[in-house]
């Protein structure tokens, strides 16, 4: 299976507060299970010629909230894929941070998908993020016998032991968990949905990030303290602008609804 990495080295900024401190209210107690959103084709995106996981990821973050909010979209085509992410890091396949990624996608918006906002989260969180916001957008650190073979993906279940399947820092990834249920996560990579045990992904989960999106903003209005969020988000650091960003079909009409459609 031919296949791409990209993710760099987790970062925290520390302008963020603990999730809980965004939303109007408590963490709701998540269900037993979350069903994956029914999306026809996931996309591999380009991350089977570039390093381009990160933005694979985000996007289909954006598949699954669309799914779930039975919304239409015209996503991207690979191609547009690889060259936004090209764009963004100047022409290099040299992958992207994801907190850099998302303070991008947050001010300049990616290929005309932008969020409203976006916060890390508790690896303890990550059912309650998913059963909220339908997603959670997170980093991995693979060990070895998790990459891809001629056979496809192996099932991830492995947990470090006795000096065996130990986190690799080269082998950073960023994928989506769109659902769970008692075995596990279901997660998209490489234009697939594929399930990790919970085991697996406390071994090698390092970073995890809530993104809240126009469409679940306007859907479940009063949900998140967007104007405690900004404000936070305004600290930070701005992205380092790219080369200006190719369009994509679509991303006119997408952005209008985002910014006046409210």
């Amino acid at each position: 299976m031919k296949y791409k990495l990209g993710k760099l080295p987790a970062k925290r900024p520390d302008a963020f507060r603990p999730l809980r401190s965004y939303l109007n209210g408590t963490f709701p107690t998540p269900p037993d299970a979350v069903v994956p959103p029914a999306v026809l084709d996931w996309r591999m995106l380009g991350n089977d010629t570039v390093g381009d996981c990160g933005c694979a990821g985000y996007l289909h973050a954006d598949m699954a909230d669309a799914a779930r909010l039975g919304e239409t979209e015209v996503w991207p085509t690979d191609p547009a894929v690889v060259a936004g992410y090209l764009a963004y890091t100047g022409g290099q396949d040299s992958g992207v941070c994801l907190a850099d990624f998302l303070k991008f996608a947050q001010t300049k918006g990616f290929l005309g998908f932008r969020c409203e906002g976006y916060a890390p989260a508790l690896l303890a969180q990550v059912p309650a993020v998913v059963n909220i916001f339908g997603n959670c957008y997170i980093g991995l650190e693979l060990p070895d016998s998790a990459l891809p073979t001629q056979n496809g993906i192996p099932q991830w279940i492995m947990v470090p032991t006795a000096g065996l399947n130990s986190p690799n820092p080269a082998n950073g990834h960023c994928v989506t968990i769109v659902g769970y249920d008692q075995n596990g996560p279901w997660l998209v990579t490489w234009g697939q949905l594929i399930q990790c045990s919970w085991a697996f992904l406390t071994a090698y989960c390092d970073e995890r990030w809530a993104i809240f999106t126009a469409e679940f903003l306007k859907a479940n209005p009063g949900v998140v303290n967007m104007e405690a969020l900004l404000a936070d988000l305004e600290s930070l650091d701005p992205p380092i602008p790219p080369n200006t960003l190719p369009s994509a079909g679509g991303c006119c009409a997408r952005l209008a609804r985002r910014y006046f459609g409210w």
